[in-house]
């Protein structure tokens, strides 16, 4: 598995993907807290789930309908 990980460090502003976005990856979270969003149509942010430390994110969506 080693060649498929990669340890980085995003800053609380970075987005991973965005909504209808595939992807194939899935990230852990190693320290801190992150969250899924969706924007409305004034791109105000709605709270999806909050996710903590030892958490992923992925879209599982995208590996079903793959």
């Amino acid at each position: 598995m080693a060649p498929y990980i990669k340890i980085g460090h995003i800053t609380a502003d970075t987005m991973l993907f965005e909504q209808g976005e595939k992807i194939s990856s899935v990230y852990f979270l190693l320290d801190g807290y992150g969250h899924y969003f969706y924007l409305d149509e004034k791109d105000n942010e709605r709270n999806k789930s909050l996710l903590q430390k030892g958490g992923a994110f992925s879209c599982l969506s995208c590996y079903l309908e793959d």
